[in-house]
């Protein structure tokens, strides 16, 4: 069986990505979440949990990497 698209990643990973792409830490949001944004970009806000050493699912891995322009 062959899994398209697949994507297996840490929290800390996707932070690493959406830095390398000129995202900025903008605030704490509820819980243990935090809202990105880009300064270039209006209406660019991402939120996304602060769990360094945890992976995301791939579904949400895909969601988050698309609204970040980056897929």
């Amino acid at each position: 069986m062959i899994v398209k698209n697949l994507i297996i990643m840490k929290w800390s990973e996707l932070k690493r990505k959406l830095k390398n792409v000129g995202y900025e830490f903008l605030r704490d949001a509820k819980g243990s979440h935090e809202v990105w944004h880009h300064p270039e970009k209006p209406n660019s806000e991402i939120i996304i949990a602060n769990h360094p050493s945890k992976e995301i699912g791939t579904g949400l891995a895909n969601k988050i990497l698309k609204q970040a322009g980056l897929k």
